[in-house]
């Protein structure tokens, strides 16, 4: 994955225009989890989150914020790889993002691995607007949609150099990716590859929604 170097004022002024004043919040300097550092973010916050393997389910709830390992400061995609928000299968999503508004959120620089849950196993997204970036999207089950991500709900998102592999959906579709009602999703720059679903849309499995597929 090809990454820019950023950093992380350049970073913030790209995401987040004029906002101000925002935040940066260290996990886990300032709060142990991810979920503690969203928990205490506001629209336009970052939570910068150091190299660890985090096992949790994260729920942006409904903020328009920044999480992102040290790619975002760093601009090396080493990160992807030793920063990890891992699910554990617990019957949840690992990452959800409900009702975001705004300018939206965005997740940047993270494995998103082993969320275990009914639709979206990986990344769950209802009624959003998000932004995923450089990202490997790996090892989730779904039991009936979107093993990796699942997006509904009017949902737009925008994925740029994501890798999203080894997913799968259980008893229905989108082993890597469900989409559905009327969302609108741009892939660009990403690889989607070795995902499986019992029915239809092994890699991308797309109805009544627009998708657009750019390198």
């Amino acid at each position: 994955m090809g990454l820019r170097t950023l950093t992380i004022a350049g970073m913030m002024l790209l995401l987040l225009g004029s906002r101000s004043p925002a935040r940066v919040i260290d996990v886990p300097d300032d709060f142990e989890t991810i979920q503690g550092g969203i928990d205490a973010a506001e629209d336009g916050d970052t939570v910068l989150v150091q190299p660890g393997v985090y096992v949790e389910n994260t729920d942006f709830s409904g903020r328009a914020i920044t999480v992102a390992s040290l790619v975002l400061t760093t601009g090396d995609d080493a990160y992807i790889d030793s920063t990890v928000i891992d699910g554990d299968r617990d019957g949840h999503s690992t990452v959800l993002f409900y009702d975001c508004e705004g300018r939206g959120s965005f997740l940047v620089g993270f494995t998103v691995r082993n969320g275990y849950t009914v639709d979206g196993g990986g990344i769950c997204c209802a009624g959003s607007n998000i932004t995923l970036t450089d990202l490997k999207i790996c090892d989730n089950t779904a039991e009936i949609d979107g093993g990796g991500i699942f997006c509904a709900g009017g949902s737009s998102l925008l994925m740029r150099r994501v890798e999203v592999s080894d997913n799968e959906s259980n008893s229905a579709a989108g082993g890597g990716i469900y989409i559905c009602d009327s969302s609108s999703v741009t892939i660009e720059d990403s690889k989607i590859e070795s995902n499986f679903a019992r029915e239809f849309g092994g890699g991308i499995y797309c109805s009544s929604s627009r998708l657009v597929l750019s390198r």
